[in-house]
């Protein structure tokens, strides 16, 4: 694919973007150390959960750093030949400007590969355990109720949900009231549970303390009451916990998902839109 000079010039710019990755990764992780050591002193953080927590970082580093050290790269390779009058010799010798940049630009395009492909797979992944391992098993905001939530509304299709308490810790959703309407918008069962307990992902959510009201189409409702009975819902707990993801830690295919999920509950998803469109351009 290369001739010995364009070797030559890829192989610069490949080991000149590593030391520049390898540096800006460093010092991002030196950063992000020293703004988080408080916090890990001060809830008690283990050594091995700080190491933990700066690895599962360096996935999310890498990419963030990657076009840096990419622009960087081009600029040190390029000015070091122009330096010493090695442009100068390639020309004299024949070579068109595309066939010196051409390195660059299958360099670049395999650079580009390599982070979208950690993208969509290692960075969301890595992101995902990051989160948990500071929120919940550094900061334990589960046992103190911090994730807790109340009075929140989501939908699932022809169905509306009006949660009045998140417990956390318990994993215990309180007052919940499910509205069923028609395809005119009309209500047609509706729904009231004392709470809903999570009971595992074979088991998921139950419901106890349970009003049943049927609406029929003139308005007249029927009641029924239930002991127990399953809350028909794809969320787990740790979809309730009260923290907004973030879109950089999502992959392309995830943030699309998650976008569609919210517009079809009626949360505007302009900025998620945008948020996915950066993700092609960065």
């Amino acid at each position: 694919m290369f001739n010995t000079l364009q070797n030559y010039i890829f192989k610069q710019f490949i080991g000149t973007f590593l030391a520049c990755l390898l540096v800006f990764s460093s010092l991002f992780l030196i950063f992000e150390f020293f703004e988080r050591v408080d916090n890990f002193i001060k809830e008690g953080a283990t050594i091995v959960q700080i190491i933990s927590y700066m690895l599962y970082k360096i996935p999310f580093i890498l990419q963030v750093m990657s076009p840096v050290a990419v622009l960087l790269s081009v600029l040190i390779s390029i000015g070091k030949l122009s330096q010493l009058s090695e442009i100068t010799a390639m020309r004299a010798c024949g070579s068109s400007l595309f066939s010196i940049i051409k390195p660059l630009l299958v360099g670049g395009a395999f650079i580009w590969g390599v982070v979208f492909l950690g993208g969509e797979t290692l960075v969301p992944w890595a992101s995902e355990r990051l989160q948990t391992l500071y929120q919940i098993d550094i900061k334990k905001k589960v046992e103190s109720g911090a994730y807790s939530r109340s009075n929140f509304w989501f939908r699932d299709g022809n169905e509306f949900f009006n949660i009045g308490v998140y417990d956390s810790r318990f994993n215990i959703l309180n007052n919940v009231s499910v509205f069923k309407v028609n395809r005119n918008f009309e209500l047609e069962k509706r729904t009231e549970a004392n709470l809903a307990r999570w009971g595992g992902e074979k088991i998921g959510w139950a419901m106890e303390g349970i009003t049943e009201s049927l609406i029929d189409q003139q308005g007249n409702s029927a009641q029924s009451h239930l002991k127990k009975a399953p809350l028909l819902i794809s969320e787990a707990p740790e979809d309730f916990y009260n923290f907004k993801r973030k879109p950089e830690s999502m992959s392309y295919r995830g943030l699309t998902a998650y976008a569609k999920k919210l517009s079809s509950e009626g949360v505007p998803v302009t900025r998620y839109l945008v948020d996915l469109a950066a993700k092609i351009s960065f």
